[in-house]
């Protein structure tokens, strides 16, 4: 389905439970992420050889610890992707960890690994 094709988010009264249609489009989503940043991620680990001056050397220095920084980001993301799927997976995709209320589906179309509605994550953010 494609992005903005209007999601049912449907949750059960029993169980709040995502409907699994939904479930699927954001896991699809996931893993089409996961697998991006998968590839970037090996991009990155490229390791190039120093450069035949000392110039050149700091320079490459430089761009390799800038690398690692974004390397470090890019992992953070894959974990809260497989945070996210494992969530789908244990049907608690959608559900705010800290109040157990559903996350808004504005908030999830922009933030899959959302694991807060916007309440609990405002109320998180301002202390």
């Amino acid at each position: 389905m494609p992005e903005g094709s209007g999601i049912a988010f449907v949750f059960t009264k029993q169980r709040r439970k995502m409907d699994s249609k939904s479930q699927e489009v954001f896991k699809n989503k996931l893993l089409k992420e996961q697998k991006k940043l998968e590839v970037d991620l090996k991009k990155m680990n490229k390791i190039n050889d120093y450069g035949s001056s000392e110039e050149a050397n700091v320079y490459q220095f430089e761009e390799r610890e800038e690398r690692l920084g974004f390397g470090n980001k890019i992992k953070n993301s894959l974990l809260e992707i497989e945070h996210s799927l494992k969530k789908i997976e244990d049907d608690k995709y959608g559900l705010c960890e800290n109040c157990g209320e559903k996350i808004e589906l504005g908030r999830l179309k922009i933030f899959p690994t959302a694991t807060y509605c916007a309440t609990c994550a405002t109320k998180k953010n301002s202390h």
